[in-house]
């Protein structure tokens, strides 16, 4: 019995030695613990501690630096951003001061004096906004859109920058834009502006002008006065009689040969018939309902055709956004039509035969007299083939500058005196080419009246010193701008489905008139680089479209493909404005295909590039540049080769040109796209010149716009601009409301992560001692145990 009690007790004493080492242990390691938790403040150090703790941790370690990183990116941007909304509030301003002085400009009070003293005051105002348009921070310029080393715009005026935007990193997958380029500022569109167009010739009252004829021959011509033409005018009062009845002029037809846009991008055109007796808003109501592509039921709402008050055609569009919107014009009547009606032609070239003279058509010598509705400073003049030996010097002269002897070679026609004519352009002022009839055609690259003379002028017909100034019959057959090196169009290409500006890449039919092009004939004419003629039409068919050269004498001399990339022919509604443009800096440097192949093709297109290039540029305007030339001896004049055509019965409207690059077209005074700084540049331009209005008779500048006008257009710049400068603010608003977010966000987070890895000081404190406690209990308990013997048992 005693052996089995003591064999109890010894393996009693065992068991609970050992739990008082595992005890001693564990409190050891638990007091441990918690002295490292207060001494680090973490409640772990290592991943093995407490995976779970260690994995909420990295998450809201991830969360902080994101927020961190966002709250940075805001911070940056935001600089940006206030200070571009900073400099569009100050352009806006500066645009308000702008006004007021315009407006101080069309005050008729003003002397020309004080207009030019305004136009100083408002060429510092355009410095100042080219300044503020070259904002830069830290060198950065704000208004370059990602290139914001560029500085945006240049001295003329143009934008050097790209239209991409620059965002915010504001999260994961949340980009914040913050950026206005200049792409966007200076060259956007607004989709709530109606485009407005204006004609630039005054029409006056006939019959006031000449109470005389008109009215009652005992009233002096003198007592004459300027009536500017209003809608209740009849066409008697528009288009002028030879006598005093109104009541006789049943026999007599006005006709109005009318070619435009429409708000779609389809071309139209139409001869208007008008009765003596019809008003001009009668005329003003045909006009409206060409512009409805639905001919079949026309309606006059798409666009609203009104007489200003200064007797000039101005068009709203009714659709808003869109800037296609055209129109050009010119009237005819023939005051002896006993032969027949000469006003009444198919081929709009038969009326250079007319005048715009109203007393010489009408008393002096009766005939056709022409009604110019719009002028662009495009004079010509035309004549026939030299005859016999050529001219000798002398013979010919030109804006006081004789063209010099030209002797003319069997079967050169008049050639020879066209080369000889060019020759001399840079001091004349006058490039010569030849018309579908074959005529020479003097153009008038500074807007300047052609006159010419000297002693054997006679030979050529129609080159006389009373050569009438016909330019208004043209419409898009008309020479590219000369400005220096450079040809410049006038007519902006416009995409049909965007509104956008065409570029490189686009196809032609993508603005062309129309669901395809094929059949259609585009016609290039005008001076290479060597001031020689050329002449080529390119024709767009599905099959494969192709260029004819065409000779001295017009008559095909070769053709060749308009290749693509793989060297085939491309199909009509697959050509490129690239495409085109290549075509046309080869004829304009005389580089053309010699052969049919791809090889010869592309050597061309390298070997035009050397001498000359064609592009087209951000306002969608094509120009050719002459590399060598500062003032290129070139010429260029581009159109559809039916333009000049009116097939269609009288007031029946059918389709225009395929294709418009460059026109005698209404003046625009709104638009949904904007070119601020060209904008400016003509405002000004129009101060400078005292043009209250339009004045298409001025040769100084014809297409002017006019103060008027101008203070319209600088409304609606304003407004476009205002409009940014509230987005650039809802930037700044977003930004900084996204670093007030993600300051808020990062407190939070940081006292998450605090609950999360931090040590709570005061728990660890109060579990440290009662830890300590419990192990000095242990202590005892161990003392206690270490004094007990088997003695007192036996």
């Amino acid at each position: 019995m005693n052996d089995i009690e003591g064999f109890d007790v010894r393996v009693t004493a065992a068991s609970f030695y050992n739990n008082i080492y595992g005890e001693n242990n564990k409190l050891n390691r638990q007091l441990f613990d918690v002295n490292k938790q207060i001494s680090s403040g973490l409640k772990i150090q290592y991943s093995h501690e407490n995976p779970g703790i260690f994995i909420d941790t990295l998450r809201l370690d991830n969360e902080i630096a994101t927020l961190n990183q966002t709250k940075s990116s805001a911070q940056n941007a935001y600089k940006l951003s206030t200070q571009t909304d900073t400099a569009v509030g100050e352009i806006v301003k500066t645009l308000e001061s702008m006004k007021v002085k315009m407006i101080n400009a069309a005050n008729d009070s003003q002397s020309d004096a004080s207009l030019q003293a305004i136009a100083k005051e408002l060429r510092g105002i355009q410095n100042h906004l080219k300044s503020l348009a070259n904002t830069s921070i830290n060198g950065q310029y704000i208004f370059s859109g990602t290139s914001t080393g560029t500085k945006p715009i240049d001295a003329s005026g143009n934008y050097q920058g790209n239209d991409k935007d620059i965002y915010a990193f504001l999260g994961s997958g949340i980009q914040q834009k913050y950026n206005i380029t200049g792409a966007q500022l200076f060259l956007g569109q607004e989709s709530n502006v109606q485009r407005t167009i204006t004609s630039n010739v005054g029409q006056l009252s006939v019959k006031d002008l000449y109470p005389d004829i008109m009215q009652d021959p005992s009233i002096p011509r003198s007592l004459g006065k300027e009536v500017y033409i209003s809608g209740a005018n009849t066409m008697r009062d528009l288009m002028g009689d030879n006598d005093t009845s109104p009541t006789n002029d049943t026999a007599k037809t006005a006709f109005f040969y009318l070619q435009g846009t429409r708000s779609d991008g389809t071309s139209f055109k139409s001869k208007i018939a008008m009765n003596m007796t019809d008003t001009v808003d009668d005329l003003m109501n045909k006009i409206a309902l060409a512009y409805d592509i639905n001919q079949l039921n026309p309606s006059a709402n798409n666009v609203r055709v009104t007489m200003n008050p200064h007797g000039q055609i101005e068009i709203i569009d009714s659709q808003r956004g869109s800037s296609k919107l055209d129109f050009h014009m010119v009237g005819a009547i023939d005051f002896d039509p006993a032969g027949g009606d000469t006003a009444d032609v198919t081929d709009i070239d038969s009326l250079k035969i007319g005048t715009t003279d109203f007393l010489t058509a009408a008393i002096t010598a009766p005939g056709l007299f022409l009604k110019e509705f719009i002028k662009s400073g495009n004079n010509y003049a035309t004549g026939n083939a030299i005859a016999g030996g050529g001219l000798p010097a002398g013979g010919v002269v030109i804006n006081g500058q004789d063209i010099g002897a030209v002797a003319v070679l069997a079967g050169d026609s008049d050639y020879a005196l066209l080369d000889a004519i060019n020759a001399k352009s840079k001091f004349t002022g006058v490039i010569a080419t030849h018309d579908l009839a074959g005529q020479i055609v003097l153009n008038s690259n500074t807007g300047q009246d052609i006159v010419v003379s000297g002693t054997d002028n006679g030979v050529i017909s129609g080159l006389s010193n009373n050569t009438y100034n016909l330019g208004s019959l043209q419409y898009d057959r008309i020479l590219f701008k000369s400005d220096g090196p450079k040809l410049v169009s006038n007519v902006a290409q416009i995409v049909k489905s965007d509104n956008s500006y065409a570029t490189q890449s686009t196809l032609l039919t993508a603005v062309g008139s129309g669901v395809s092009l094929n059949g259609s004939v585009i016609k290039l004419q005008g001076n290479d680089v060597n001031g020689k003629a050329f002449d080529l039409e390119i024709n767009l068919l599905t099959a494969g479209s192709t260029v004819t050269i065409n000779n001295a004498q017009g008559v095909a001399a070769g053709t060749f493909n308009l290749e693509d990339a793989s060297g085939n022919a491309t199909a009509a509604d697959s050509v490129t404005y690239r495409q085109l443009m290549d075509v046309l800096n080869m004829a304009t440097t005389n580089k053309l295909p010699v052969a049919l192949s791809s090889l010869t093709y592309t050597q061309a297109i390298n070997d035009a590039n050397a001498l000359g290039s064609v592009n087209i540029d951000q306002t969608g305007h094509i120009a050719f540049f002459d590399k060598f030339r500062p003032t290129t001896s070139a010429s260029i004049a581009m159109y559809d080769n039916t333009s000049n055509m009116y097939t269609a019965a009288a007031n029946v409207v059918s389709t225009g040109s395929a294709m418009i690059f460059n026109a005698n077209n209404a003046l625009t005074i709104g638009d949904p796209n904007n070119d601020f700084f060209t904008q400016i540049e003509n405002m000004i331009k129009s101060v400078e010149q005292g043009k209250k209005r339009p004045n298409g008779i001025d040769s100084l500048d014809p297409r002017n716009i006019g103060v008027q006008n101008s203070i319209h257009m600088l409304d609606l710049l304003t407004e476009h601009v205002s409009r940014k400068q509230t987005e650039a603010g809802s930037y700044s608003q977003v930004l900084d409301l996204t670093v007030s977010r993600s300051d808020l966000l990062i407190v939070n987070t940081k006292t998450l992560r605090s609950d999360v890895i931090d040590t709570d000081i005061a728990e660890a404190t109060l579990k440290m001692q009662q830890l300590s406690l419990n192990y000095q209990a242990l202590l005892s308990n161990i003392s206690k145990v270490s004094k007990l013997s088997l003695v007192n048992y036996l």
